[in-house]
């Protein structure tokens, strides 16, 4: 039997001690967890400047704050790192024991614009990269559904295996999350029904084409209808439906209203 080697942060560790239907699931699931997993936290002593390494890429990652709450009996670390030419920095909080107990990101503007959906004095003045725009909508979606009762047969985020014909497909449309051979739905009943969330009609459309091949049954939800001169082909079962209307039961005036404050976003 294996023994799980201490103060490593990875998701499932995380996943460990939360639930799916914790309400920050979906942006945990999303964290560098490639980078963040091959951090040494061990307090005694703490090395502050850290390497990530890949074939192609170098990342420093700096600890920028470590303290030993004795009351708690826990270590609580600050560290930062750049991905991508993203600042990121994360707080993380480990048991004496080196048991991973949370780790969130701090100074996060995308869950900062998040928030600010519901508020009827939303701007729009925000302009952002399309996939987070989406990462936004699941995450609304996933968090107000994920507690209904018709969606116990559901399993919210289920990895899935896939086939190498889709994974080449997709690939091919930059979904870059397929490399290591799986895909994250976020609904599904293994391989009956999947049910994924795309913030345009068209990418719901070149996505759905691919992955409804493995599956039964595939419902394609979007919000902003880019393509309405589309007519469903006879040769792919695939449903194409507005979300409000899909989930018109589950979500409230003021979930409606972060939806529209969704569709004022410039995206890119």
């Amino acid at each position: 039997m294996s023994v799980k080697a201490p103060f490593k942060a990875t998701f499932a560790r995380w996943l460990s001690s939360h639930e799916r239907i914790h309400k920050e699931y979906y942006s945990r699931k999303h964290y560098p967890w490639g980078i963040l997993s091959k951090i040494d936290f061990t307090p005694n002593p703490l090395v502050y400047e850290q390497l990530f390494v890949t074939s192609n890429h170098e990342s420093p990652i700096t600890f920028t704050g470590f303290e030993n709450d004795e009351n708690e009996g826990r270590y609580i670390y600050e560290l930062n790192f750049v991905r991508e030419h993203e600042h990121l920095k994360f707080r993380t909080v480990f048991s004496y024991e080196g048991e991973l107990i949370t780790i969130f990101r701090l100074q996060d503007p995308i869950q900062k614009i998040y928030r600010s959906l519901w508020s009827n004095k939303f701007g729009g003045k925000v302009t952002m990269d399309i996939k987070k725009g989406e990462s936004m909508l699941r995450q609304l979606i996933v968090d107000q559904v994920q507690l209904g009762e018709e969606w116990n047969i559901v399993s919210g985020y289920e990895t899935l295996d896939i086939t190498e014909q889709l994974r080449d497909e997709l690939l091919k449309l930059k979904a870059k999350k397929l490399k290591k051979g799986h895909i994250v739905v976020p609904f599904s009943q293994e391989r009956n029904l999947w049910i994924n969330i795309f913030l345009t009609k068209s990418r719901a459309m070149r996505f759905g084409l691919a992955e409804s091949t493995q599956c039964q049954e595939y419902h394609a939800l979007y919000l902003i209808d880019d393509h309405p001169s589309f007519q469903k082909s006879d040769l792919l079962e695939i449903k194409y439906v507005d979300v409000k209307r899909y989930f018109h039961r589950q979500l409230s005036l003021k979930d409606l209203q972060a939806l529209r404050n969704l569709e004022e976003i410039t995206y890119l």
